[in-house]
C-alpha cells in the first residue's frame, strides 16, 4: 500500500510541476503582449476628446491641433504620419491605412492635401512630445460628412494590414500592433442627408483560393455610419431553392465608398445561375437588393474541392467525448485494481 500511495504522490508532484511550468508560459506571454501593444501611443490634446477630432467647420477655415506622441518603450523609436482619407475595408470596417484608395473612394476631398505638419517623428526612450498639425478646409463647400484620420504607424514594422483593405481595425484610438489611428470628422452644416446604398455588383470567384461570392456595396451619400446588420441569402435561379445564408453585424461604412462583401461559400455549388437576396439595415433605415449572378465550372470545382477538404479537417466531438468517457472509465478500472491489490498486499 505504501508503494501505491508513494506513486500517487509522485503523480501528482509531476502534475503540479507540469500545470506551473504551463500557467508560466501562459502568463510570460501575456506579460509580452501587452508590452508590445503599449509600446507606444498617440492622442489628441483635448481632454474631452483625446482619441478623435471631432469639427463643425467652415470654408477656408484654418485648424490647428496637437498631437500628443508617447514611446512606452526602452528603445528609440520612429514614426510615421499619414494623414489619410477614411474608406470602407472588404471587413465592413472604417480604415485609414492607405494614401492611394483609387476608386474605393469617390469624392473630391482628399485628407491629405488639406493638412501640413511634420510626416515623421523620432522619440527617444520613455519620451513624449507634441506636435502640431494644421488643417486647411477647401474654398468650395461640402455636403454632409468628411472622415479622414492621422495613421500613425512604427518605422519599419509595417505589416500586411499596412498595405491591405482587409486589416484590422482602426478607429476611435483603437490600436494594432503597429499602427494607431486618430480619427477626424468634419462637417460643414447640420443639414440631415439619408444614407443611400446600391449593391453595385455581385460575382462568385475564388479569393486566396477559397471559392467565395463578392456583393460590391457602395455608400454613395456623404454620410458615415455604424451599426450595419447584413444579412445575405442564395437561391437557385431556376427552382428558387434557399442553398445558403450569412448574416453579419456591426459593420460600417465610411463616407461614399464601397466594400465587397465576402459571402464564403460552405458548400459545393453547381455551375449555373443563382440569385442573391440581401437585406442590410441600420438603425430605422432598411434596405433590400437582388441580384443574379452565375457560377462558373472553376468556382464550381473550387467549391467541391474546399467542402471535401473541409469535411476531412472536420472535429469529430461525439468521438472525442466516446474517448474521453473510455479514458475515465479506464483510470476508474486502474484506481480500482491498484486499490484491492494495495488490500491484497496488506494481508
Amino acid at each position: 500500500m505504501k508503494a501505491y500511495n508513494v506513486n500517487f504522490r509522485y503523480l501528482l508532484v509531476l502534475l503540479l510541476i507540469l500545470g506551473g511550468v504551463f500557467l508560466g508560459l501562459l502568463s510570460f506571454t501575456n506579460v509580452h503582449v501587452l508590452a508590445a501593444k503599449a509600446s507606444f501611443s498617440v492622442s489628441v490634446d483635448e481632454k474631452s476628446s483625446p482619441s478623435s477630432i471631432e469639427k463643425d467647420v467652415e470654408p477656408k477655415q484654418v485648424i490647428n491641433v496637437r498631437l500628443i506622441f508617447s514611446n512606452h518603450s526602452n528603445q528609440t523609436q520612429e514614426f510615421k504620419v499619414s494623414p489619410n482619407t477614411a474608406f470602407t475595408g472588404d471587413n465592413g470596417i472604417v480604415q485609414y491605412n492607405l494614401k492611394q484608395l483609387g476608386n474605393r473612394y469617390f469624392g473630391k476631398l482628399k485628407f491629405n492635401s488639406m493638412v501640413s505638419g511634420t510626416r515623421m517623428v523620432t522619440l527617444a526612450p520613455h519620451q513624449t512630445i507634441q506636435k502640431e498639425y494644421t488643417i486647411r478646409i477647401p474654398t468650395e463647400t461640402f455636403k454632409g460628412v468628411f472622415v479622414g484620420g492621422f495613421y500613425v504607424s512604427q518605422r519599419g514594422g509595417a505589416s500586411k494590414a499596412d498595405v491591405s483593405s482587409d486589416g484590422k481595425k482602426a478607429i476611435m484610438g483603437y490600436q494594432s500592433k503597429v499602427s494607431y489611428v486618430i480619427p477626424v470628422i468634419l462637417q460643414e452644416n447640420e443639414q440631415i442627408i439619408h444614407t443611400k446604398l446600391n449593391l453595385e455588383k455581385v460575382v462568385a470567384k475564388s479569393v486566396v483560393g477559397e471559392p467565395v461570392i463578392l456583393a460590391k456595396i457602395a455608400n454613395l451619400t456623404p454620410t458615415y455610419f455604424g451599426q450595419l446588420q447584413l444579412k445575405a441569402k442564395v437561391y437557385t435561379k431556376d427552382q428558387h431553392k434557399k442553398i445558403l445564408k450569412q448574416t453579419n453585424s456591426n459593420m460600417e461604412m465610411a463616407p461614399l465608398s464601397y466594400f465587397n462583401y465576402h459571402i464564403r461559400l460552405k458548400k459545393p455549388l453547381a455551375k449555373g445561375k443563382y440569385m442573391l437576396v440581401l437585406k442590410m439595415n441600420s438603425g430605422k433605415r432598411k434596405w433590400e437588393f437582388k441580384r443574379d449572378f452565375l457560377v462558373t465550372t472553376r468556382v464550381s470545382q473550387i467549391s467541391q474541392k474546399t467542402a471535401n477538404n473541409n469535411d476531412s479537417n472536420k472535429i469529430n466531438y461525439p468521438l472525442i467525448v466516446l474517448a474521453g468517457i473510455l479514458l475515465l472509465m479506464l483510470l476508474v478500472v486502474i484506481y480500482y485494481l491498484g486499490k484491492q491489490r494495495g488490500k491484497n498486499v496488506g494481508k
